[in-house]
């Protein structure tokens, strides 16, 4: 169940800022409102993703952990309220390439299953696009920093 908040933070999301309202809502009748607990692993390298995480409130770390090949867990980024991951889970079905943790006390995500949200898109067209759209420009700024930083990086190697 999703209460007036969680669909005013859904339109603060940054793939869905600029959605009506009712597309909003449209969308939130599929979604799985849920909230987790400090620790709790929502996505696992290696693992297929159940969908797109929309964060309605709260802070997770996207992060590759420690394992044979890694001396170490690499933190990649710091999620925050209206930040969203799972993404490539709604386009292929591939292992998730990180792995993500509910780092604040409590989590508060709507979570977009690719099975609900392609039967959305079949009928919602307009509202399909759009985030689509958002969706690909959230990954392009993501790759350019990426790419910033592995500039940054060979320019001290």
């Amino acid at each position: 169940m999703h209460s007036h908040e969680d669909i005013q933070a859904l339109t603060k999301g940054k793939i869905l800022f600029d959605l009506e309202d009712s597309e909003v809502r449209n969308l939130a009748r599929v979604g799985e409102f849920k909230t987790y607990s400090k620790g709790t692993l929502l996505l696992e390298e290696g693992i297929t993703g159940d969908g797109l995480f929309i964060i309605l409130d709260g802070e997770a770390t996207v992060f590759l952990p420690k394992n044979s090949n890694r001396i170490s867990e690499i933190k990649i980024i710091q999620l925050n309220t209206f930040d969203c991951f799972g993404e490539y889970s709604l386009i292929d079905e591939e292992p998730a390439s990180a792995s993500v943790i509910v780092r604040s006390n409590q989590l508060r995500t709507c979570l977009i299953t690719k099975n609900s949200f392609k039967n959305f898109a079949d009928t919602h067209h307009k509202t399909a696009k759009i985030i689509y759209k958002n969706l690909l420009e959230l990954q392009i700024r993501r790759l350019r920093k990426n790419l910033k930083e592995l500039d940054l990086i060979s320019v001290f190697h």
